[in-house]
């Protein structure tokens, strides 16, 4: 991976964990684009090279959550003794959403 590569890769990441502690203290609603910038230390130049728009690194957020959910989920289905225990356990890990 080139520098250039590296650099645009650690910028999508602090976004998103940037978004992912704004969105759950605020809400998306009151989220605003200079909380995001100021807290990530970035221009909004970034946000829109990467995301769009806040609709769309929201969006980001939310996919990284359900992939997170999903992994740990996966991983309580391979310890289930029958398949109601396992959809008991899938939707507990739902429930229990990880923190930001």
């Amino acid at each position: 991976m080139s520098v250039r590569e590296q650099k645009m890769a650690e910028t999508r990441k602090k976004l998103i964990e940037v978004g992912r502690r704004a969105f759950a203290e605020y809400g998306y609603a009151d989220t605003s684009m200079d909380k995001l910038m100021a807290e990530a230390g970035l221009t909004r130049g970034a946000l829109y090279h990467h995301f769009g728009d806040k609709k769309s690194l929201f969006a980001a957020v939310v996919d990284q959550i359900d992939s997170e959910m999903a992994v740990s989920a996966q991983q309580h289905l391979d310890q289930p003794d029958n398949l109601w225990e396992g959809l008991i356990l899938e939707g507990q890990t739902y429930i229990q959403c990880p923190k930001p």
